[in-house]
């Protein structure tokens, strides 16, 4: 069980694994708290709806694995989770971790932007970011052009 603050945890979580037991809860309304407590009003519409956080956060009622996983807030359920969790950490710590690290800047800066402005910030396209030799300049390139983009605008 995850509830509570620990289900905003896993919630700001970028990878989430469970067992098929798992149950997680946003208790907040439960105990007098407004549902929107720690950002989950911010957050959980984006990764599983917004109907679904709506009846989560309104009811306090527990979301179980198999709805988790279908609404997209599970990655993964596996029996047990631990080792599938393990197998994906070491696959992501195996690399290429500059790529990693700049998908994971991405991924939550572009979720702060307009769509209009996330795909211009992704307008170089996959196979321009590639960390070879050349990245760098493309870099500074793609950047300034971003920049020069949100100046004009």
């Amino acid at each position: 069980m995850c509830a509570g603050a620990g289900a905003l945890i896993a919630l700001f979580s970028d990878l989430r694994y469970a067992a098929p037991s798992a149950r997680v809860a946003f208790l907040f309304v439960r105990v007098g708290l407004a549902g929107c407590d720690m950002g989950a009003c911010a957050m959980l519409p984006r990764v599983i709806g917004q109907g679904r956080a709506a009846e989560l956060l309104y009811t306090g009622r527990s979301m179980s694995a198999e709805e988790g996983l279908a609404w997209g807030f599970f990655n993964r359920v596996a029996d047990p989770a631990l080792p599938a969790a393990l197998e994906a950490a070491a696959e992501l710590a195996a690399g290429p971790s500059f790529a990693h690290a700049m998908t994971k800047k991405m991924l939550h800066q572009e979720w702060n932007v307009s769509l209009d402005a996330a795909i211009e910030i992704g307008g170089a396209g996959p196979g321009d970011l590639h960390a070879d030799a050349g990245f760098p300049a493309r870099l500074r390139g793609v950047r300034r052009q971003a920049q020069t983009r949100v100046r004009s605008d």
